[in-house]
Protein backbone atom coordinates (compact mmCIF):
# COMPACT_ATOMS: atom_id res chain seq x y z
CA UNK A 1 0.00 0.00 0.00
CA UNK A 2 2.77 2.64 1.07
CA UNK A 3 4.85 2.12 -2.27
CA UNK A 4 1.20 2.79 -4.22
CA UNK A 5 1.09 5.89 -2.08
CA UNK A 6 4.30 7.18 -1.93
CA UNK A 7 4.06 8.47 -5.89
CA UNK A 8 1.45 10.89 -6.03
CA UNK A 9 2.38 12.56 -2.81
CA UNK A 10 5.69 13.26 -4.77
CA UNK A 11 4.06 15.05 -7.11
CA UNK A 12 1.95 16.58 -5.29
CA UNK A 13 5.28 18.69 -3.51
CA UNK A 14 6.87 19.28 -6.72
CA UNK A 15 3.69 20.80 -8.07
CA UNK A 16 3.14 22.67 -4.49
CA UNK A 17 6.61 23.96 -4.29
CA UNK A 18 5.97 25.29 -8.04
CA UNK A 19 3.70 27.30 -6.48
CA UNK A 20 0.45 25.86 -8.18
CA UNK A 21 -2.64 23.73 -6.60
CA UNK A 22 -2.04 19.76 -5.84
CA UNK A 23 -4.16 17.13 -7.84
CA UNK A 24 -7.23 17.59 -5.67
CA UNK A 25 -7.37 21.14 -4.97
CA UNK A 26 -4.63 20.78 -2.14
CA UNK A 27 -1.95 23.57 -1.69
CA UNK A 28 -0.26 21.61 0.77
CA UNK A 29 1.96 18.86 0.55
CA UNK A 30 1.21 15.32 1.19
CA UNK A 31 -2.78 15.53 1.66
CA UNK A 32 -3.24 13.17 -1.19
CA UNK A 33 -1.13 10.42 0.55
CA UNK A 34 -3.54 11.24 3.50
CA UNK A 35 -6.43 10.69 1.40
CA UNK A 36 -5.18 7.92 -0.37
CA UNK A 37 -4.26 6.11 3.44
CA UNK A 38 -7.96 6.70 4.42
CA UNK A 39 -9.24 5.73 1.51
CA UNK A 40 -7.23 2.18 1.95
CA UNK A 41 -8.34 2.23 5.59
CA UNK A 42 -11.66 2.31 4.52
CA UNK A 43 -11.83 -0.62 2.95
CA UNK A 44 -12.23 -1.92 6.99
CA UNK A 45 -14.95 0.06 7.73
CA UNK A 46 -17.37 -0.24 4.77
CA UNK A 47 -16.88 -2.87 3.09
CA UNK A 48 -20.10 -2.89 1.01
CA UNK A 49 -18.42 -0.64 -0.90
CA UNK A 50 -15.87 -2.92 -2.19
CA UNK A 51 -17.91 -5.83 -2.37
CA UNK A 52 -16.83 -7.77 0.28
CA UNK A 53 -19.29 -9.95 2.82
CA UNK A 54 -20.03 -8.11 5.66
CA UNK A 55 -22.86 -9.43 8.63
CA UNK A 56 -21.61 -7.97 11.65
CA UNK A 57 -21.82 -5.00 14.08
CA UNK A 58 -20.15 -2.38 14.87
CA UNK A 59 -20.86 -2.66 18.61
CA UNK A 60 -19.83 -6.23 18.84
CA UNK A 61 -16.40 -5.66 17.10
CA UNK A 62 -15.71 -3.04 19.38
CA UNK A 63 -16.44 -4.97 22.95
CA UNK A 64 -14.49 -8.60 21.43
CA UNK A 65 -11.56 -6.46 20.00
CA UNK A 66 -11.24 -4.55 23.27
CA UNK A 67 -11.07 -8.17 25.02
CA UNK A 68 -9.19 -9.80 22.72
CA UNK A 69 -6.43 -6.76 22.95
CA UNK A 70 -6.78 -6.65 26.82
CA UNK A 71 -5.69 -10.66 26.56
CA UNK A 72 -2.83 -10.28 23.96
CA UNK A 73 -1.79 -7.62 26.23
CA UNK A 74 -1.94 -9.46 29.14
CA UNK A 75 -0.20 -12.89 27.57
CA UNK A 76 2.71 -10.53 26.66
CA UNK A 77 2.96 -9.35 30.19
CA UNK A 78 2.88 -12.97 31.43
CA UNK A 79 5.43 -13.99 29.20
CA UNK A 80 7.32 -11.20 29.64
CA UNK A 81 7.28 -11.78 33.35
CA UNK A 82 8.40 -15.56 32.53
CA UNK A 83 11.30 -14.78 30.40
CA UNK A 84 14.51 -13.17 31.38
CA UNK A 85 14.55 -10.46 29.25
CA UNK A 86 10.96 -8.65 28.28
CA UNK A 87 11.77 -8.46 24.66
CA UNK A 88 11.99 -11.98 24.53
CA UNK A 89 8.36 -12.49 24.39
CA UNK A 90 7.52 -10.01 21.23
CA UNK A 91 9.60 -12.61 19.79
CA UNK A 92 7.64 -15.47 21.26
CA UNK A 93 4.61 -14.09 20.29
CA UNK A 94 5.69 -13.26 16.34
CA UNK A 95 7.48 -16.75 16.18
CA UNK A 96 4.29 -18.54 17.57
CA UNK A 97 1.91 -16.33 15.67
CA UNK A 98 1.31 -18.86 12.72
CA UNK A 99 0.74 -22.12 15.07
CA UNK A 100 -2.02 -19.90 17.00
CA UNK A 101 -3.75 -18.85 13.61
CA UNK A 102 -3.94 -22.71 12.68
CA UNK A 103 -5.10 -23.76 16.27
CA UNK A 104 -7.83 -21.24 15.80
CA UNK A 105 -9.67 -23.12 13.53
CA UNK A 106 -10.01 -20.15 10.87
CA UNK A 107 -7.48 -21.41 8.49
CA UNK A 108 -7.25 -24.48 9.54
CA UNK A 109 -10.27 -27.10 10.11
CA UNK A 110 -10.69 -27.43 13.87
CA UNK A 111 -12.24 -31.06 12.89
CA UNK A 112 -8.83 -32.03 11.84
CA UNK A 113 -6.81 -31.32 14.51
CA UNK A 114 -6.75 -33.43 17.46
CA UNK A 115 -9.05 -33.06 20.47
CA UNK A 116 -6.24 -31.97 22.95
CA UNK A 117 -4.57 -29.80 20.77
CA UNK A 118 -8.46 -28.07 20.57
CA UNK A 119 -8.96 -28.28 24.76
CA UNK A 120 -5.60 -26.30 24.91
CA UNK A 121 -6.45 -23.68 21.93
CA UNK A 122 -9.94 -22.77 24.17
CA UNK A 123 -6.88 -21.16 26.69
CA UNK A 124 -5.32 -18.62 23.95
CA UNK A 125 -7.30 -15.47 23.04
CA UNK A 126 -6.59 -16.42 19.84
CA UNK A 127 -9.08 -19.17 19.39
CA UNK A 128 -12.48 -17.40 21.10
CA UNK A 129 -11.42 -14.01 20.08
CA UNK A 130 -11.25 -15.37 16.28
CA UNK A 131 -13.98 -17.34 16.44
CA UNK A 132 -16.49 -14.76 18.02
CA UNK A 133 -15.29 -12.15 15.23
CA UNK A 134 -16.08 -14.97 11.99
CA UNK A 135 -19.60 -15.57 13.89
CA UNK A 136 -20.32 -11.87 13.97
CA UNK A 137 -18.81 -10.45 10.63
CA UNK A 138 -19.14 -13.16 8.08
CA UNK A 139 -22.41 -15.33 9.25
CA UNK A 140 -24.03 -12.14 11.27
CA UNK A 141 -24.48 -14.22 14.22
CA UNK A 142 -26.39 -12.44 17.38
CA UNK A 143 -24.74 -12.29 20.95
CA UNK A 144 -26.49 -15.23 21.99
CA UNK A 145 -25.55 -16.93 19.07
CA UNK A 146 -21.60 -15.79 19.92
CA UNK A 147 -21.94 -15.94 23.66
CA UNK A 148 -19.74 -19.56 24.11
CA UNK A 149 -16.73 -17.63 22.53
CA UNK A 150 -17.52 -14.28 24.10
CA UNK A 151 -17.45 -16.46 27.47
CA UNK A 152 -14.31 -17.98 27.01
CA UNK A 153 -12.49 -14.93 25.68
CA UNK A 154 -13.60 -13.03 28.94
CA UNK A 155 -12.70 -16.12 31.21
CA UNK A 156 -9.18 -15.84 29.61
CA UNK A 157 -8.83 -12.48 29.37
CA UNK A 158 -9.84 -12.60 33.16
CA UNK A 159 -7.15 -15.25 33.87
CA UNK A 160 -4.44 -13.58 32.24
CA UNK A 161 -4.85 -10.01 33.97
CA UNK A 162 -5.01 -11.96 36.98
CA UNK A 163 -1.74 -14.00 35.85
CA UNK A 164 0.16 -11.24 34.97
CA UNK A 165 -1.51 -9.28 37.92
CA UNK A 166 0.45 -11.99 40.30
CA UNK A 167 3.40 -12.67 37.79
CA UNK A 168 4.67 -8.63 37.58
CA UNK A 169 4.08 -8.26 41.34
CA UNK A 170 6.09 -11.40 42.29
CA UNK A 171 9.00 -9.96 39.56
CA UNK A 172 8.78 -6.17 40.82
CA UNK A 173 9.10 -7.60 44.52
CA UNK A 174 11.95 -9.11 43.60
CA UNK A 175 14.51 -6.84 41.38
CA UNK A 176 13.98 -3.51 43.62
CA UNK A 177 14.22 -0.57 41.21
CA UNK A 178 18.17 0.77 41.52
CA UNK A 179 16.99 4.36 43.14
CA UNK A 180 15.28 2.24 45.52
CA UNK A 181 18.92 0.92 47.00
CA UNK A 182 20.29 4.73 47.92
Amino acid sequence: MLPGTGYPGRRVSRVARAGRVGGHGHAVPGIDQVERGLQHADVSLTPGDHDLPRAGHLSAAIVVGALYALAIAALGVVLGCWMADRERAFQVIGGISIPLLFLSGFAFPAESIPQPLVWFSYLLPSTNGIQAMLKFNQMGASWLEARPEIVRLALVTCGYIGLAWWMASRRAAAKPLSHARR
